[in-house]
Parts: C-alpha cells; sequence; structure tokens
C-alpha cells in the first residue's frame, strides 16, 4: 500500500500503532486487541491507497469543493439586491437592509476565517484534513446560507451579522485553506498545476453559480397581488376608517 506523506508527529504515531499491532500478532494477541489500535474513522491515518490508485482522480473533489466554497461571492454580487428588498419585495423598505450597512458585513467573514487560520495552523494538522472537511460541509452551509436566510427573513441585521462572519468564517477555515496542503500530498512533484487548477475553480465560481442563481430565482418568485389602483384602494383604506369609527359614510365600494 501507499501511504500520502503526513506530518512527522502523525507518522511516528501510525508507525508506533503498526508496531503495536504486529507485536500483538506475534505475541497471539487477540484480532480485537489489535483493532482496537487502528485508526479512528476520521484520522487522516485512514488516507491509504493501493499502488495502482490514480491520483488525478482526487482533483475531481478538490475542485468541486473549491466551486462550492467559492459559491460566496454570489451573495453580495447576485443575492445582494434581492437581501435589500425582501421587505419591500418591488423596491427597497424603510426596513429593509442596505448595501451600506450589507457589504462591510459580508466582508467579515473571509477576514475570520484569515484569522483563525494563522492562529490555528499547528491545531489544523493535529485535527486533521478529514475531520475538518466533515466539520466544514455542515457548518458552512449553516453559517452562509441557512441561518442568514432564516435572519432576512426576521428582517435581523443583528441576527444576520454573526451567523454570516463568524459561523460563515469558522466553516469558511474549515474548507478552503485545508485543501491546498492536502494537494500537495498527493501532487508533490505538481504542486503548482494542482493548486493553480483548485484556486481557478475557486475564482470562477461566481460564473458558474450567478446564471444558475438567476435561472432557479423565478422558481421561487411570486407576484404582488393586486390590491386596484390609487383611487381604489384610497377610496377604500377612507371607508373602513370611517366604518371603524362608526360613522354613516363607512361604505366600502365593491
Amino acid at each position: 500500500q501507499i501511504v500520502l506523506p503526513m506530518p512527522s508527529a502523525q507518522r511516528w504515531s501510525r508507525l508506533a500503532r503498526a508496531g503495536c499491532c504486529r507485536w500483538y500478532a506475534r505475541r497471539g494477541g487477540s484480532s480485537s486487541a489489535a483493532s482496537a489500535l487502528s485508526p479512528p474513522l476520521l484520522s487522516d491515518e485512514r488516507i491509504l491507497v493501493g499502488p495502482g490508485y490514480n491520483r488525478w482522480v482526487q482533483l475531481g473533489p478538490t475542485t468541486l469543493a473549491g466551486l462550492g466554497i467559492g459559491a460566496y461571492f454570489t451573495v453580495p454580487g447576485v443575492l445582494g439586491p434581492g437581501l435589500c428588498k425582501a421587505q419591500g419585495v418591488v423596491a427597497q423598505a424603510a426596513t429593509d437592509f442596505s448595501m451600506s450597512t450589507l457589504v462591510p458585513t459580508l466582508t467579515l467573514m473571509p477576514l475570520v476565517a484569515a484569522s483563525l487560520a494563522a492562529g490555528l495552523a499547528r491545531t489544523s494538522d493535529e485535527i486533521g484534513v478529514r475531520r475538518l472537511g466533515l466539520a466544514a460541509s455542515i457548518v458552512y452551509p449553516m453559517g452562509v446560507y441557512v441561518l442568514p436566510a432564516a435572519a432576512v427573513a426576521a428582517n435581523s441585521l443583528s441576527a444576520f451579522a454573526p451567523c454570516y462572519a463568524l459561523i460563515g468564517g469558522i466553516g469558511f477555515f474549515a474548507g478552503y485553506p485545508q485543501i491546498p496542503p492536502f494537494l500537495m500530498r498527493w501532487f508533490p512533484d505538481r504542486k503548482g498545476l494542482a493548486l493553480s487548477l483548485y484556486g481557478a475553480t475557486f475564482g470562477s465560481s461566481v460564473l458558474f453559480f450567478a446564471p444558475l442563481i438567476s435561472l432557479v430565482q423565478p422558481s421561487f418568485k411570486r407576484d404582488p397581488t393586486r390590491l386596484g389602483s390609487l383611487e381604489e384602494v384610497s377610496t377604500h383604506i377612507m371607508g373602513s376608517m370611517g366604518h371603524a369609527a362608526g360613522g354613516e359614510d363607512g361604505a366600502v365600494p365593491a
């Protein structure tokens, strides 16, 4: 079997565990005792491939991951105008978000991710790519799409900002900066090519998702209910007010 290069601490841990398993086997120990020393399910030490494995297959999942992570560019560019008309629907209402307050909030997410990447570089190696990838697949969409959508529906900027910036930043940290070191393990002789393909898909994700969102958005839209002309609506309102006040002229026209 071919084992991908790992950090020195993980490599020594793997060698020690393998040596213990062989020692148990020689001493006639039970298989359960030996399997108890096997790496955990989400450990990077389980990244094993056979001699005939095609490493170029790994470019598919990693570039797709970069494409999905880079989709956050579409939030201010494509979804931003819609977020600023969530209450007014056809035009921005006084209670809607404004782009002047929305854009600074959206730029905080990469800043949070960069700060975490700089401060937790050593911890990332200890946690491992597989655990961080699983965390990113859950935390990132929750922080960038699901929870902010609920905050927009509630028209709460104070809830939108921490959901997008903090939770989305943690998910971004768990995904985007962890893939380049992983690619360099697979392509020690083609680092530039692998990282360029990953960066290209990440940066060009808006070219893919912008038309896709524009194509899907009409399916989630509903035309406002027409109440009538301005004269009809004014007469209806005035008649309702007169009726509520107990006046004789409070009849509502048909």
